[in-house]
């Protein structure tokens, strides 16, 4: 299986490293590790075989969001293509097994270098070079999120919901996970948000905050 090959070679450097791991489906996999509140490494693992494409790898270091192919077209941050292996073409110097290891190991080495253009990213990320629909909404997203965690007055409640949110994704409760922020969030008052220049339906805000909040707890959880 797809899975089971790459958890045995490439995800053992990467788990080893302190990347999680989260499956989208039987032919893509994400590994991911937090860089920084803000910032964080996302490995896509694809599996193309079933259309006569590849197996691929390739590395995201990008804005924190839910790990999914948006990132594909987010167009924020770096995206490294690792490694591209075609089935029955063969290598005479390295197995199919090797490869996948050593893309791990390079993905590591980057990782390594790479985190002085942290700025250059979150810079990026507020003056696009290339504007598109997905950007606007996760900054007002992100800026949700960023009301509700710097809001001293709120600050257990707040530590207490993340706290908890990560014990139940680690356990696959994903649909209590977003009860539980769907909850938080309606216990504001009624002008919490539009007092903060945000000015949206209510359930929108609720789910973007659910949203961000996810993508911050699957990195710590």
């Amino acid at each position: 299986m797809f899975r089971d090959n790459i958890k045995r070679t490439i995800g053992t450097v990467l788990k080893a490293n302190g990347h999680k791991m989260t499956e989208l489906g039987s032919g893509c996999i994400y590994y991911m590790k937090r860089f920084s509140p803000e910032l964080a490494y996302y490995i896509r693992c694809s599996d193309n075989r079933s259309s006569q494409g590849d197996i691929s790898f390739e590395l995201f270091f990008t804005a924190v969001d839910v790990p999914c192919d948006v990132f594909l077209t987010f167009g924020v941050g770096l995206h490294v293509k690792i490694l591209s292996i075609y089935e029955g073409v063969t290598d005479d110097f390295m197995s199919t097994d090797e490869l996948m290891t050593n893309a791990g190991e390079k993905i590591i080495a980057i990782e390594n270098n790479i985190g002085s253009l942290a700025p250059v990213i979150l810079d990026e990320l507020e003056k696009p070079y290339y504007m598109n629909k997905k950007i606007p909404h996760y900054r007002l997203e992100r800026e949700i999120y960023c009301q509700v965690e710097g809001d001293e007055r709120i600050r257990p409640e707040f530590d207490t919901l993340k706290k908890e949110m990560c014990r139940i994704i680690r356990r696959g409760g994903n649909r209590r996970a977003r009860q539980l922020a769907m909850n938080f969030s309606a216990g504001l008052s009624d002008t919490y948000f539009k007092d903060r220049g945000i000015d949206l339906e209510f359930s929108e805000i609720q789910e973007m905050f659910h949203q961000h909040l996810y993508a911050q707890c699957i990195l710590d959880m």
